[in-house]
């Protein structure tokens, strides 16, 4: 599970100018696609297909690696990791990677899929059931014998986490770098769908479908930008007895700046997540007027402070903490594409009056949740 989600906890160092193509003598260069948001990949057109160029975003937007993909057998420049699309037998490594082929309705795409019990996905779960595709992670993660017997042709991985990749290689699979959980804005980690899109031929559809989630995440965020009052959140987690805390420039930062709150660290830019001591902590957090937690049991919440320390908060006294919980929400999952919806939850946190809307990922925690003070 740490495997899954530790990119998605990473926060996001503050990059520029990665999106640099290197081009071949070999090929004719016709136009570059232009990304909106995403920063860790670019596409370029060229005469024999699409050369997409991944960067690695944990290391400055250094180039990790490059794609030629082309729907028929065309001289592709050697350099480039050659891939005839539509992609057939991918086996996807990440719960992330699920809902863009699901959206682009290419599951037939997908040979395996690992941590299938994270997977909230039913369509996912009934090929496997069907034996259509294979569950490829074992009691200690990837399993080798059992992603070699789903005859996939491709492993779809995270770059932050490749020392051991190689070895795949070695067994004749190719390696798909899928960066998407290192993006600092919630359109770039949806705009991956292009990337899946120019896999399984359906880039105009992936298009298609981003638009729609911009379009939708931009109304929403345009009728909170012109709210003066914007509410201090705090929102991180509590592990081995200290707190963390996302940076001013990771994604957490940005959907709360876009749903009209105020960060209570917009400020501190320093590399990687925040970590604090209880001290450090309190002093930080205790008047903010919301606190935002991700939980894995809404029903039975446990709260990291005695109850004479939480009767001090602010957010706990007026009853403005909310939650999301990832055991019954595919925050890890759809929500990766999905957001405007994550963005309309926390601005219907924090100003009902400006939205209608039903809560998907984020919820406020009712009365019987909160600690008894």
């Amino acid at each position: 599970m740490n495997k899954i989600f530790g990119g998605l906890l990473l926060s996001l160092l503050c990059l520029s100018g990665c999106n640099t193509n290197e081009t071949h003598q070999t090929e004719e260069v016709l136009s570059t696609i232009a990304l909106d948001y995403a920063t860790g990949f670019s596409i370029t057109e060229t005469s024999w297909g699409h050369l997409v160029s991944v960067y690695d975003l944990d290391k400055k937007g250094k180039l990790k690696a490059q794609y030629g993909l082309s729907t028929e057998e065309k001289v592709i420049p050697d350099s480039l990791i050659k891939i005839q699309v539509p992609i057939k037998s991918v086996a996807c490594l990440s719960t992330t990677h699920i809902p863009m082929f699901d959206a682009l309705n290419a599951f037939e795409s997908i040979s395996g899929v690992a941590y299938a019990k994270y997977i909230k996905n039913k369509k996912i779960h009934e090929l496997i059931d069907a034996k259509a595709l294979m569950e490829i992670d074992g009691a200690s993660g990837l399993d080798t014998e059992l992603l070699l017997a789903s005859k996939s042709n491709y492993l779809m991985v995270y770059p932050y986490e490749d020392e051991g990749y190689a070895k795949y290689e070695s067994y004749g699979l190719k390696l798909i770098y899928n960066a998407e959980y290192a993006e600092k804005h919630p359109l770039g980690k949806a705009e991956w769908i292009k990337f899946v899109g120019l896999l399984t031929n359906k880039l105009p559809e992936a298009t298609l479908i981003f638009e729609g989630i911009a379009e939708r995440y931009l109304a929403a965020k345009s009728m909170v930008d012109s709210i003066a009052e914007k509410p201090t959140v705090f929102a991180g987690s509590y592990f081995k007895s200290m707190w963390n805390a996302p940076n001013a420039n990771s994604l957490v930062a940005k959907l709360l700046s876009d749903a009209g709150a105020d960060y209570v660290f917009k400020d501190t830019t320093q590399n990687g997540n925040i970590i604090m001591d209880k001290e450090t902590f309190l002093s930080k957090t205790v008047n903010v007027d919301y606190w935002g937690r991700v939980v894995n049991n809404s029903q039975v919440v446990e709260w990291p402070l005695d109850t004479k320390v939480l009767q001090e908060f602010k957010s706990i006294k007026k009853k403005q903490a909310f939650y999301c919980d990832v055991t019954q929400t595919d925050y890890f999952g759809a929500g990766t594409i999905e957001p405007d919806v994550i963005l309309k939850d926390l601005i219907a946190i924090f100003h009902a009056n400006t939205i209608e809307h039903e809560a998907v990922y984020f919820k406020s925690f009712t009365e019987n949740q909160y600690p008894k003070l």
